[in-house]
């Protein structure tokens, strides 16, 4: 277990948070998934290598939950661990994320829905970065840039 994974498992657990870490025949699957549809090459961690178009938003006035494009449900949490190993997938409800996010330290994350539709990556440059399809993209917040600029 990584040094992340622990901070996630000890803010669940100081929560009563129930988190599901998938298995890695499904977690394979899943990172398979989301790299087929938003990743283009091999980058060191995902959001360098995004496909476009994408949306980004400052962190600094816009919170994680104002931008997923769900409010309710389970969704794919998936830390970035630099540990080598591949990357850990969880299912926890989409209300309950941020609780456990500001009970950790700062690392960088992706969060997804199952079907693969849209992907949300948290980055160190204090920026989240919203892909997924048109429609998905243009039912957000102001404040968002999009990327490529139209």
């Amino acid at each position: 277990m990584s040094e992340i994974e622990g901070w996630i498992s000890t803010a669940a657990l100081t929560l009563g948070i129930d988190i599901e870490r998938l298995d890695e025949i499904a977690s394979r699957q899943v990172r398979t998934l989301l790299e087929s549809k938003f990743v283009t090459g091999e980058p060191r961690v995902w959001w360098l290598g995004l496909k476009t178009p994408y949306v980004y938003y400052e962190i600094g006035s816009t919170r994680l939950s104002e931008i997923l494009p769900v409010s309710q449900g389970r969704v794919l949490f998936i830390p970035e661990v630099d540990d080598g190993h591949p990357l850990p997938v969880y299912a926890v409800d989409v209300a309950t994320l941020e609780g456990i996010l500001g009970e950790c330290p700062f690392f960088e994350y992706y969060v997804a829905d199952r079907s693969g539709a849209w992907l949300v990556a948290e980055t160190e440059h204090d920026v989240f970065i919203l892909c997924g399809t048109t429609e998905s993209l243009l039912r957000l917040p102001a404040g968002g840039r999009l990327w490529p600029a139209s």
